[in-house]
């Protein structure tokens, strides 16, 4: 047999020495990104690895005639479903003892969604950014990827079942996964930029990742000796490590940049057909390839370890390296005594194996049913820790705010009752909150005013997030509500509010940064999105004003960065004093440039709710017993009328 005929190597320890260098990148990102800001890259050289050892599993069981699919699933379920369950039920234990309610609602119904995976729907529903940080961290998150798998196979072995039966040569066989390929490439290349979310959780824009290793297993290319064979292992570890030390949130991902670390994973796959090359011998060491074997179960344990430290309080480099200790304690001993016994197919038959693996899904998710049901067990804390997350919830003024949203012409109309509103207020979830006090003031001066808008959308026409699903319904809801005010005479003036930083600087919680801000443009720099933002302000303000309206635009509320009930309910429970304020030395930072740009319009009276909740670089959070905010930047009730002395003059002096 020649050399372009060999086959690649039934085992092949550096493969599980690259499943090392996978997984610790991905334990390290997550611990700290500042140690290596693009670890997460992990995740796709795995998803290479996965789509050749699978596909090569399947072309030569193909072959032979002793291709199985009910043994193809009994397999995924011994590969992945008992250490997943031993850590579902492990996880679901301590959370018990450490998420607060609303969380551990939260983090019931990811339990769903894990166990039949789909969890990367939800996230991807749920979720602006992958790379957000937060003080209520989802334990489940890193399941996203296991979902993204289960659904490729779910599919994967009746596509290559019918590719074999219909196509009997391989070069045709490789021609269609090559245009299955690029067709998810090529999806994956044209969303990211619009929806980045989307694009990073749903299957369709990752399949390529593992059809390439499916390629590779199909195509079975020559072997390469010497210096040819060397080049290409170089390549490849460059490309896998320059992707995980210079990658980092600011990166679109996947698109075109995952296949920098992909073609790097194939390459290495490649040159691995000669043991004998230096990088291959580096990945087969035995440190190497124990972790290697091991990196399912680290992946497992790593994150639910990360989250439920992190909702405790800051993680120190003492605590990471724990962590880091106990991720592969974990993973060795999960993969030792649940992984290796469970992979022996004498271990159960295949009608046990998927009747306890039906059951235990079953209950798990009755599990996690009873945990929603109950609204979190939320009786297991005090009444003053109930008291204080009470604020967290929202009274029925959001609820009316959002009722019929999409149609401005059916808003909701508050204050003063039996009165022709002569005012509306039109703005996101920031505006909502506002609607106690203006209400308030309203009924006082014997005005009324209508409600338009709805959460994340900004009062400003042609401007909406990436992470939208439907960005057109968006803008035509903006369209149509700007065209009501101005064509309604009965309405003098218009109140703007929004949480402007939003749309031009990401979430202030999540330290993010804005990419490419508003659908339909794309910006190659944060100043030139943030131009096109404030024109776009001045554009919808002139509309209005030429109208004959009077416009008053209320800047932003300090954000606190945190979940303020949550804070104080964990200070509560740990018995530590309340905190009244909490530093908020970076709003200037965050909101100069919009604040400078709206002192600047003319004609427009500007409401500064920092000069109330701000002083000393610290914003008010709690006053007289009473919570201001209901998160980490909506204000509560409490909060709005906080904010009565500064908005005491709205409703006077028409025009």
């Amino acid at each position: 047999m020649s050399s372009s005929e060999l086959p690649f190597r039934s085992y092949r320890p550096d493969i599980d020495g690259l499943r090392a260098v996978a997984v610790m990148g991905v334990l390290l990102y997550h611990l700290n990104d500042k140690w290596i800001s693009g670890g997460f890259v992990g995740v796709d050289v795995f998803f290479v690895i996965s789509g050749f050892l699978i596909s090569r599993i399947i072309d030569r069981e193909m072959r032979d005639g002793t291709f199985s699919i009910a043994r193809f699933y009994e397999r995924r379920i011994r590969r992945i479903f008992p250490a997943f369950c031993v850590m579902l039920v492990a996880v679901i234990i301590a959370s018990w003892f450490i998420l607060l309610p609303d969380d551990f609602v939260a983090f019931a119904k990811s339990i769903r969604y894990a166990v039949i995976g789909i969890s990367n729907i939800l996230f991807a529903k749920n979720a602006q950014n992958y790379f957000n940080e937060s003080d209520s961290p989802i334990p489940l998150l890193h399941t996203w990827s296991l979902g993204v798998e289960e659904q490729f196979y779910l599919v994967f072995p009746v596509l290559m079942w019918t590719i074999y039966r219909f196509f009997k040569s391989q070069r045709s066989r490789l021609a269609l996964v090559s245009l299955l390929f690029v067709i998810s490439l090529v999806t994956s290349a044209l969303v990211v930029g619009h929806y980045p979310v989307s694009a990073f959780f749903h299957l369709q824009y990752r399949a390529w990742e593992l059809l390439l290793g499916t390629l590779l297993a199909l195509g079975n290319p020559p072997s390469l000796r010497n210096a040819l064979s060397k080049m290409l292992g170089l390549v490849g570890v460059a490309m896998i490590a320059g992707s995980m030390f210079y990658f980092d949130e600011s990166v679109l991902f996947p698109g075109p940049s995952a296949l920098v670390p992909c073609m790097g994973t194939a390459l290495l796959l490649w040159s691995g057909k000669d043991a004998t090359l230096w990088i291959n011998r580096i990945l087969s060491m035995k440190p190497f390839v124990l972790i290697g074997r091991i990196s399912y179960s680290v992946y497992l344990w790593h994150w639910p370890m990360i989250a439920l430290a992190s909702y405790l309080g800051e993680i120190t480099r003492i605590a990471s390296f724990l962590i880091l200790f106990s991720s592969l304690t974990c993973g060795f001993l999960s993969w030792r005594f649940i992984e290796k016994p469970f992979r022996n197919p004498v271990a159960e038959s295949r009608k046990r194996l998927f009747f306890a693996w039906a059951a235990l899904s079953a209950l798990t998710i009755v599990c996690g049913s009873m945990i929603e049901a109950s609204k979190g067990f939320s009786k297991r804390y005090a009444p003053e820790v109930r008291r204080l997350l009470a604020f967290k919830e929202k009274p029925a003024y959001w609820k009316n705010a959002a009722k019929d949203a999409k149609n401005p012409l059916s808003e909701v109309v508050y204050g003063a009752e039996d009165v022709i509103p002569r005012y509306a207020l039109w703005g996101d979830s920031h505006g909502t909150a506002l609607v106690p006090v203006l209400d308030a003031l309203g009924k006082i001066s014997g005005e009324a005013f209508r409600k338009f808008g709805q959460g994340a959308l900004p009062p400003v026409m042609g401007v909406v997030q990436t992470s939208e699903s439907n960005p057109d319904e968006r803008l035509r809801i903006t369209r149509e509500t700007l065209d009501l005010l101005v064509a309604d005479r009965s309405i003098h003036t218009v109140l703007l509010h929004a949480r402007w930083s939003l749309y031009n600087r990401g979430q202030n919680e999540n330290h993010d940064v804005a990419r490419a801000s508003f659908f339909g443009v794309l910006f190659d720099s944060p100043d030139k999105a943030e131009a096109f933002y404030f024109s776009k302000i001045r554009e919808t303000i002139d509309k209005l004003v030429a109208s004959g309206k009077r416009v008053i635009v209320i800047g932003p509320v300090p954000e606190v960065g945190r979940n303020v009930p949550d804070m104080l309910a964990k200070q509560q429970i740990a018995g530590q004093p309340l905190s009244s304020t909490v530093a908020c030395g970076d709003f200037f930072e965050r909101n100069g440039e919009v604040l400078g740009f709206l002192e600047s319009l003319a004609g427009v009276s500007l409401v500064k709710p920092h000069e109330i909740l701000l002083h000393d670089d610290k914003v008010s959070v709690m006053a007289e017993d009473q919570v201001l905010y209901l998160d980490d930047d909506h204000l509560s009730t409490a909060g709005a009328m906080y904010l009565k002395p500064l908005l005491e003059n709205v409703f006077s002096s028409p025009p």
